[in-house]
């Protein structure tokens, strides 16, 4: 299966985000899937940045991919018949007031597009349900044999 994983990352920044989205790749293609990990750049620096990194991504055309496995915003607004969202961290710092309700209200258009919603912790699942929306749990695996059963439970 051809499997794009997607985050974003500040330019010269290393983030959790990456080191996530590297292992999801390599135990992907460990369990035989052709992946590309595809790196969104994006900044919360203010609103108008925000809404041109959101169109940008809402933009793109993904034709090739089966799957896409959506780490962290502006991610989630990529546009995919088979998106998952797995959010397994916790967010970054809380952006400033001019770029909250923008990503806000871009999660709560996009977020239910997701054929899959996942969290990595309970306190984000209950975030989510608030907003209306249903999230299972799904924390970061540890082991071989976790990394399997997420796989399954992200591609299944």
């Amino acid at each position: 299966m051809n499997v794009g994983v997607f985050s974003s990352f500040a330019p010269f920044e290393s983030t959790a985000s990456d080191t996530v989205a590297g292992r999801l790749v390599g135990q992907l293609q460990k369990a035989g899937h052709e992946t590309e990990h595809i790196r969104l750049p994006f900044s919360t620096r203010d609103a108008a940045a925000t809404t041109a990194a959101i169109v940008a991504v809402r933009l793109l055309t993904l034709i090739r991919l089966e799957v896409v496995i959506a780490l962290d915003f502006p991610a989630y607004c990529v546009r995919h018949p088979r998106k998952v969202v797995w959010m397994p961290l916790k967010q970054g710092p809380e952006p400033g007031a001019e770029v909250d309700p923008v990503m806000r209200n871009a999660e709560a258009a996009f977020l239910p597009e997701a054929a899959k919603l996942r969290a990595g912790s309970r306190g984000t699942v209950l975030a989510l349900g608030r907003l209306g929306l249903s999230a299972s749990l799904l924390r970061e695996p540890n082991t071989e044999a976790e990394w399997e059963d997420a796989i399954s439970e992200l591609l299944g």
